[in-house]
Parts: C-alpha cells; structure tokens; sequence
C-alpha cells in the first residue's frame, strides 16, 4: 500500500507524531487538534488497539480501517468518499497576489469560526499545530485562509481551504493554494489533497485544483466510527 492510500498512519509515524498518540497498529491525534485517526492496517486486531485510545462516545475519521461492524468497540456511522489530488509541479507564479497572514495560535479562534462558517472539514483549535496556515484579511476580518494538514517523508497535505461566501469568486482560495503549494515544492514534497465527493464545492474546488496543476490520483474512503 501506498503511503498516500494511508496518510493519517505514516503522519503520526513520522513529523507529526508529537500531535497525537500511536501504540502498536494504531493511532490518533489529540482530541484538540484532529478527529483524525490512523491504523497500519485494516485488522480487528489493528482496530482492538485503536479503542484504547478513545473514550465511549468519541468519534474517528480513518482512511484504513477493516468491518467496524464486527467490532464490540465501535459503530460505524457513516462513510465518505475523497478524490485524492496531486500537484507534480509548482504552479505557475502570479503578478497579481494579495497579501497573505501568516497565522498562528493568536488568531486560532477567528480560524476556527471561519471554518465553522464554511465547512472545509474538520478542524479543531490546534489543528493549525500541523503545519504553514495563511489567510487573507479584508477590513480587520479573516475571511479566507488555507494550511496543512498531514505531513510525512515527503508529503505536505493541503487543507482547510476556505472563503466566507460574500468574498467568494474574488480567487483568494486559488492564491493561497498556490502559495502554500509553492511553499511545499520548494521544501521537497509533494503537494496532496483531498477533496470530499458530492460536496456543494466539488466541481469549484476542482477546476480551481486543475488549473494550479493538481491530477487526481486515487478515489479514497474514510470511515466515521463511534466509540462504544
């Protein structure tokens, strides 16, 4: 299997493993930084362990994960399908760039309700604990910002790309990817994200994707567990 195909698991092996907790063939990140979780394989065994690191009533994000419906220690609540992208080379450079926050946990709050506001996906109050974050202000006000997410050899996920609808279409989501991937090419890694199937965005999200030369590379499934 290809890291890519299990990036949660080799983010928390790797760079990222001081955000969250990993123990035998299973792993999560703190509570406050991402529901997301990750298991080296798609075992009982694997998902045994990984209820060892959850409360009853806490849920999971994972990308491998085997029959939670045989599990006494877990009820799946949903599936969601992502088409996972990548970008082999650095977009094109603008003459015409806004200019960009970087952002940090001073402005963790107005990141958060913006998120909130927009739905990227999940985010939590030390999610931006995972990487570069940027943003751009308009009168004072975040109103549009993307980061990082998942990291490991190699690899930089772009994520929580997001613009408050009244400052839509005026392509500060395409300038911020376009930083923060230029930002991981030059660091030596490859650029990836996700992008969540039958979302109101999808077909937007894409084309922006496309045009900064992003290539779909694989359909993944993520499953929500619960813990019981």
């Amino acid at each position: 299997m290809h890291e890519l195909d299990n990036p949660a698991w080799h983010a928390l092996l790797g760079p990222q493993g001081h955000l969250g907790t990993a123990v035998g063939r299973a792993g999560r990140f703190r509570a406050d930084v991402s529901p997301i979780a990750g298991l080296a394989d798609a075992s009982d065994a694997a998902l045994e362990e990984l209820a060892g690191l959850f409360e009853p009533r806490e849920f999971c994000a994972v990308f491998v994960c085997g029959d939670a419906d045989r599990s006494p220690d877990w009820r799946l609540a949903t599936t969601v399908t992502l088409s996972q992208w990548v970008c082999p080379s650095p977009p094109e450079p603008s003459d015409d760039e806004p200019v960009f926050l970087e952002l940090d946990g001073s402005r963790a709050q107005e990141m958060y309700e913006l998120v909130k506001a927009t739905d990227p996906g999940p985010f939590e109050m030390q999610t931006w604990r995972f990487g570069d974050y940027i943003g751009i202000d308009v009168a004072g006000k975040l109103v549009s910002m993307t980061g990082e997410r998942l990291a490991f050899a190699g690899h930089r996920e772009v994520s929580a790309v997001c613009t408050l609808p009244e400052h839509a279409g005026k392509g500060y989501a395409r300038a911020l990817v376009r930083e923060i991937v230029r930002r991981q090419h030059a660091a030596g890694a490859l650029p990836f994200l996700h992008v969540r199937a039958g979302s109101p965005s999808e077909r937007q999200a894409i084309r922006v994707y496309e045009s900064l030369g992003f290539v779909k590379r694989a359909d993944l499934t993520m499953k929500i567990l619960v813990r019981l």
